[in-house]
């Protein structure tokens, strides 16, 4: 059952995360090494077997095409996340 739900419809204003954080490399030298410019694709399906099917064939079909990937799976990052956790 779900207990709560909600949207983040904007951001606070003068809020600071994470992603402010300076980086070590910055986009730019890493589009230069690798050729390529990032970009962040984010699926979600009705079930977590069928996205993970889908996003697991593209990632194959982006490598074929030379391009670098990295995918985040749920289900995975859950797991390893909250592993020991009883």
């Amino acid at each position: 059952a779900t207990v709560g739900a909600g949207m983040i419809d904007a951001p606070l204003v003068g809020t600071k995360t994470d992603c402010d954080q300076p980086e070590a490399i910055d986009r730019q030298a890493r589009a230069e090494m690798k050729g390529q410019q990032e970009r962040i694709f984010w699926f979600y399906g009705n079930t977590a077997l069928d996205t993970r099917d889908f996003t697991l064939e593209l990632e194959k079909e982006l490598y074929r095409n030379g391009l670098h990937t990295h995918r985040l799976d749920y289900q995975e990052l859950r797991a390893g996340l909250n592993s020991d956790i009883r």
